[in-house]
């Protein structure tokens, strides 16, 4: 399972070796001028207030937002996730495996490593995960087959699992412990905004990269540059920490009995029901765009350089409308909201069929992305207010599950079907995903 360095790791540029993240000059002027008016907008429009420190919460969280920002330089291996794979070898259903098996080993590890946190403290608990992970990422590029690829990826998925939960549990804990609780809300908004920072700007330096180098170097960069900022966190980072007594046994049970009351409750509220039926539809759909959207664009002529600078576009572009789904609730029913939305990501997914080339394909595909997670803020609160707050928690977790489990299942039969009929008409079938969605909006009380 060698790397096709020699097709990868340059991108056809045709003897220019500075920037070529599209085929034409033009094309990068007009990439590079949307691009600026996007992030200008939403940072003038959306952030300035928001942005704003006073100095108790500077004080408490400063190393936390900067690691955020740090780490988000590093993510130069995002637009090439899938590519990369192919260039070794891999076909489309066996990428999709080393996703499923990844989020199987979160599900098995998630209950014995939150005993760590629990135990030792969150502070150890993240740092631990990072180191780990970033550490396994390096190790990409060096192994030599389907299998040895799969244990890496599988080590790297244990050791996300000592960071989820954990990290945000430490900040929360710090703030409290220094009675600025009212500070969390802040923390959680910015702390977004600077990942969102980070999926803009490290494609685009994945993307500069990818013109200079084989793919395969990018793995190593953004590994050794996540070991790095990680000591951010280790020297000035501080943790509150009160030790619990952890019983695994004692754990795993309560995880059980909760996951069950948690999915029995669910499907016995109509309501409920039907927006989580809504929920993983449309999730459905996002799981094989994940999987098929860079063999698509590539497939359509985009060049491989060229996919940095479309997630970056992406990011912005769904930052934007995240925000702007709460004024179209503001002025459009609830009910008719979803429904309408979700239609049109039906259209706009069928109508891939007619895309020839990658301009066409990735305005849809950008189309529909901003779509879905215009809903999802509002979903998600729609949920919440229909869970009475004392099985919040409860809910919260067997909905985690339930994700989980239509995620492998779905990643690994898309893979299958992408894999025969290709990625553009994988997608349209994709779009399929959507109807039942509609048709549970369409059955929800007004």
């Amino acid at each position: 399972m060698n790397e096709n360095t020699s097709c990868k790791g340059k991108a056809d540029t045709g003897g220019f070796h500075f920037f070529f993240l599209a085929e034409t000059v033009l094309e990068v002027l007009l990439y590079f001028q949307l691009f600026l008016a996007v992030v200008a907008t939403y940072i003038s429009e959306c952030y300035t207030n928001q942005l704003m420190f006073t100095k108790t919460e500077f004080r408490l969280l400063w190393p936390f937002y900067l690691f955020h920002v740090c780490m988000g330089l590093f993510f130069v291996t995002v637009p090439f996730f899938v590519v990369y794979y192919q260039s070794r070898g891999l076909s489309l259903a066996q990428i999709a495996s080393l996703w499923a098996f990844m989020s199987l080993a979160r599900l098995i590890f998630e209950l014995p490593t939150g005993v760590v946190a629990d135990v030792f403290g969150r502070k150890i608990s993240v740092i631990i995960g990072f180191f780990g992970a970033n550490l396994f990422w390096m190790l990409i590029p060096l192994t030599w087959s389907y299998e040895s690829l799969l244990a890496v990826v599988i080590c790297i998925a244990i050791c996300q699992t000592f960071i989820t939960g954990a990290f945000d549990a430490w900040a929360y804990d710090w703030l409290k412990f220094n009675h600025a609780k009212n500070f969390a809300k802040h923390y959680f908004a910015k702390k977004q905004f600077f990942t969102l920072v980070g999926a803009v700007i490290g494609p685009l330096i994945g993307a500069v990269l990818a013109t200079q180098m084989p793919l395969g170097y990018l793995w190593f960069i953004e590994g050794a540059g996540g070991i790095l900022i990680t000591f951010i966190l280790v020297f000035y980072a501080k943790e509150h920490f009160v030790r619990h007594k952890a019983n695994l046994t004692q754990h795993a049970r309560k995880l059980m009995k909760t996951t069950i009351e948690g999915v029995l409750f669910t499907f016995k509220h109509h309501q409920l029901a039907l927006l989580t039926i809504a929920s993983l539809s449309l999730g459905g759909w996002m799981v094989i765009e994940e999987l098929a959207q860079q063999p698509l664009l590539v497939s359509l002529g985009m060049s491989v350089p060229s996919l940095g600078v479309f997630v970056s576009i992406l990011s912005v572009a769904i930052a934007l409308v995240s925000l702007g789904g709460l004024w179209f609730f503001g002025h459009v029913k609830e009910k008719t909201l979803f429904v309408i939305l979700s239609s049109v990501m039906l259209v706009l997914g069928m109508s891939l069929v007619l895309a020839k080339n990658y301009l066409l394909a990735g305005a849809i595909l950008i189309g529909v992305c901003m779509l879905f997670f215009m809903q999802l803020p509002l979903l998600t609160a729609r949920m919440n207010h229909l869970i009475p707050s004392r099985i919040r928690a409860t809910i919260g977790s067997a909905q985690s599950v339930l994700t989980q489990v239509m995620y492998i299942a779905v990643i690994l039969a898309g893979g299958w079907i992408v894999d025969i009929v290709g990625p553009q008409t994988g997608l349209v079938l994709a779009s399929l995903f959507f109807i039942p969605g509609i048709i549970a909006f369409a059955l929800m009380k007004k």
